[in-house]
C-alpha cells in the first residue's frame, strides 16, 4: 500500500497467479491493484482473463503505463512460491519487484514476480534467445 501512495485503509485487490514457459511453471506473479482505479476489476477480470495484465487494464479501465521503477534481487523461494512454482521451499529464485506509474506520475499498480531463472535445469529463454 506503501508503494502505491495509498491510504492504510485503502481497499485493494491482491492478484496472483503462475506463469508458464514451455509447460514448467516459471514465474509466480503477486500484483495489487488499487480498488479506487480499477473498481470491480476480480470481476471483469474473470470474464476475461488475459496474459497481458497491462494491455487489460489499458483496455479495460483506460490506465496507461507511462514508466516503472524496478528493484531486482536473488530470494529464497517462499512456501507458497514454491508450492505454485511445483519447487522445494528455498530454491534460488529472481525477484522483480515493481511500481507502475501511469499519467501525472501516479502508481497505479505494484506487481511482484518470482522467477525460476534455471526453469527446470535449462537457462530460461522466454523470448527465443540463445
Amino acid at each position: 500500500i506503501k508503494a502505491l501512495a495509498l491510504k492504510r485503509d485503502a481497499q485493494v485487490y491482491h492478484f496472483h497467479r503462475v506463469r508458464s514457459f514451455n509447460n514448467v511453471p516459471a514465474l509466480y506473479e503477486q500484483i495489487t491493484f488499487p480498488e479506487s482505479i480499477f473498481p470491480n476489476f476480480d470481476e471483469i477480470y474473470n470474464a476475461d482473463p488475459q496474459p497481458h495484465v497491462y494491455v487489460f487494464i489499458e483496455r479495460k479501465y483506460g490506465v496507461v503505463s507511462m514508466r516503472a521503477e524496478e528493484q531486482l534481487r536473488a530470494v529464497a523461494a517462499t512456501e507458497d512460491e514454491a508450492t505454485a512454482m511445483s519447487l522445494a521451499p528455498g530454491t534460488p529464485l529472481l525477484r522483480i519487484d515493481r511500481v507502475g506509474y501511469g499519467i501525472g506520475d501516479k502508481p497505479f499498480v505494484r506487481p511482484v514476480a518470482s522467477l525460476d531463472s534455471i526453469a527446470r535445469g535449462e537457462p530460461l529463454r522466454p523470448f527465443g534467445g540463445a
